[in-house]
């Protein structure tokens, strides 16, 4: 099994977008054009399902899984086949320069240099690559590394069939949200910020392809509370009452805002350096699209204008019926989009 793998040939599919807090499902039908969604469902997780990225409660792991499906809403999870996104800290990422190369010699250098590029062994892994960028002009390619501890896929794969879930293909977070959010034929450099309840993933979208992922263990939660507490008003335990935010009320920077926009420009720098280290011209980023639970927050598109200096959006699913989905499920989304 690879890492990235079968190909979806239904007509119905699901994404199970896994983290280390939360799970959320989504079922679209119809994935090939004008997708749907017709089902989705969320439930959080304890602290102890995993650890150290590994699955360390598989009880606990079907037990949240047979319960994500049974809540679904507004109709139950039909889909047999699903993509799944795993936790960041499961997935090992590298980008390769390499001579070009045809797919076939581009594999077989990757499995004589894996253990320079990866912190875990060709043998204890599955992984699948895929070639983001061409240059003509110095016989190099760029080429994305995916790989994952086959302990995990092969845990996580039994509990889902056990349930009725045959798992389809696995990959990566910022590569279904990019799905989801960016068209493919999108010609601009984009930086995605997707902010979550407990975390933050930030990733440039740039030639087609996702680059430089980050995630940071805070979300709109410690946001929200430090906002709170430095304009004296109650805590909010609701993403519902985000709207009582007012970030204009805030006389001065507060910190974890400005975690964010240093998590954003620390994605931007790291994108440049690449770039500039390829020799390669630089595509500035031109739009940032602002994803996720904390999209939800009155102003904060303004606010992140204000400071990064860049065209700031809230965006939405490329799905034909996305305002029925609560924000948060973009990457579920992208996964259920995945085609082949």
């Amino acid at each position: 099994m690879k890492l990235i793998a079968d190909r979806t040939n239904s007509e119905s599919t699901c994404g199970l977008d896994i983290g280390t807090n939360e799970l959320k499902i989504v079922q679209l039908k119809s994935p090939k054009q004008h997708s749907i969604a017709i089902s989705a469902s969320s439930t959080d997780l304890t602290t102890s399902t995993f650890r150290d990225g590994y699955l360390a409660d598989i009880n606990e792991f079907k037990q949240s899984v047979t319960k994500l499906l049974s809540n679904a809403k507004p109709n139950p999870i039909c889909a047999q086949q699903v993509v799944v996104a795993l936790p960041e800290s499961f997935v090992h990422v590298a980008v390769l320069d390499l001579p070009i190369l045809t797919l076939k010699q581009t594999e077989r250098k990757i499995k004589s240099e894996f253990g320079k590029h990866l912190p875990i062994t060709l043998k204890q892994s599955y992984f699948d690559f895929i070639t983001i960028e061409y240059n003509q002009s110095t016989n190099r390619q760029r080429t994305v590394l995916f790989a994952a501890d086959k302990t995990n896929i092969n845990q996580l794969s039994k509990v889902l069939e056990d349930i009725g879930l045959r798992v389809t293909a696995v990959e990566s977070k910022s590569t279904a949200a990019a799905r989801a959010l960016i068209a493919h034929t999108e010609p601009e450099t984009v930086l995605v910020v997707d902010i979550r309840p407990k975390t933050t993933l930030a990733f440039i979208f740039d030639g087609g392809s996702a680059w430089q992922s980050q995630t940071v263990e805070f979300g709109i939660e410690k946001i929200t509370r430090s906002i709170s507490e430095q304009l004296n008003l109650p805590v909010f335990h609701s993403l519902n009452d985000l709207g009582h935010i007012n970030l204009s009320l805030l006389k001065t920077d507060n910190e974890q805002l400005l975690q964010l926009v240093q998590t954003a420009h620390d994605v931007i720098d790291k994108h440049e350096s690449l770039r500039r280290l390829d020799g390669n011209n630089i595509h500035p980023v031109s739009r940032i699209l602002v994803t996720g639970e904390g999209s939800l927050m009155p102003l904060i598109e303004n606010y992140l204008f204000q400071k990064l200096k860049t065209r700031c959006e809230i965006a939405h699913p490329l799905i034909a019926n996305s305002e029925v989905l609560p924000a948060g499920f973009e990457v579920a989304i992208g996964l259920a989009m995945r085609r082949g």
